[in-house]
């Protein structure tokens, strides 16, 4: 209760008291977003439901993808990121379904820690991508100009 009370009091000064102008001030938040994705990636790992599950798919897992594994893999294949969709959906749903049987919750804790290895090794990559290419970044969905 404490720490809900004090991210609402925080999130509605931002909110009310500031503007983009000063994005300095979004810092405060930084300690409630990292224990809420310390706590998603728990619950992930013990007890999966479908709607994290797709959270953490389309965006964690999906930007990750592309800035660290994509843009390295030029012309970018459409097959490999489908696959991946499958390989996650087929492996959330048998965890989900067989949740007693303890040969697949240690295989999904094992699949998902290798899946977290390979999500921050993507994100190093991909920093250090963004930063070798900053002036020269395309934004997707935009024509170049």
């Amino acid at each position: 209760m404490p720490l809900t009370i004090s991210f609402a009091c925080g999130l509605f000064t931002i909110l009310f008291f500031t503007s983009v102008n000063y994005p300095w001030y979004y810092f405060a938040l930084v300690p409630f977003l990292s224990a809420a994705s310390g706590y998603a990636l728990w619950k992930l790992i013990t007890d999966p439901v479908p709607i994290l599950l797709a959270t953490f798919f389309l965006f964690a897992f999906s930007s990750s993808f592309y800035w660290g594994y994509t843009v390295f893999h030029l012309p970018p294949s459409s097959l490999i990121y489908r696959i991946l969709i499958i390989i996650f959906a087929v492996a959330g749903t048998l965890r989900i379904i067989f949740s007693k049987k303890k040969l697949v919750v240690i295989s999904w804790v094992f699949m998902f820690c290798l899946l977290i290895f390979e999500i921050v090794k993507w994100n190093n990559f991909s920093i250090l991508y963004i930063i070798a290419n900053w002036g020269k970044l395309a934004i997707p969905g935009f024509p170049i100009l």
